[in-house]
This record gives C-alpha cells, sequence and structure tokens, in this order.
C-alpha cells in the first residue's frame, strides 16, 4: 500500500466530510478531489464507511489522550450513522 497516496484520501476524506458532512461526500467526489480512481479508495478502504471509519481513527488520535483510547466496538457506534 502507497502510504502517501493513502494519506492523501485521507486528508481529502477529512476535509470533505468536515465542510460537507457524511452525507454530503461521495467516493467519487473524494476521489476526484485527489485525483484517483474511485477504485483505488475502494482498495484501500474497501467503502465510504471503511474510509470514514479510518478518518474518525485519525482524528481520534490527534485529541490529547487520543492514542490510548480504544477503537470503537462497532461500527454501528459510528458518530455519521
Amino acid at each position: 500500500m502507497d502510504s502517501r497516496m493513502r494519506a492523501r484520501i485521507l486528508d481529502a476524506g477529512e476535509r470533505a466530510l468536515l465542510e460537507r458532512g457524511f452525507f454530503g461526500i461521495s467516493v467519487r467526489q473524494i476521489a476526484r478531489e485527489v485525483g484517483v480512481h474511485p477504485a483505488l479508495i475502494g482498495h484501500y478502504f474497501g467503502d465510504k464507511k471503511g474510509l470514514l471509519s479510518e478518518i474518525e481513527l485519525l482524528i481520534e488520535s490527534r485529541r490529547p489522550g487520543g492514542a490510548q483510547t480504544p477503537a470503537r466496538a462497532s461500527a454501528s457506534e459510528a458518530p455519521w450513522e
């Protein structure tokens, strides 16, 4: 996995999520912003929920004490649901 490309996708996804919210973004839009085919996002993250789960972990890791925060028990607890 190309970590730089993965990071670019996460950055674009985070920006889009913060600007437009879960229902206001699509994998296609994020792919277009990064300049990749949408299938590449699927390759790295599975689907939109997988990408957003990774973004959530990234955001939580930046919070004070976030590194010690255990991962969510299930996707049903995700804040965008």
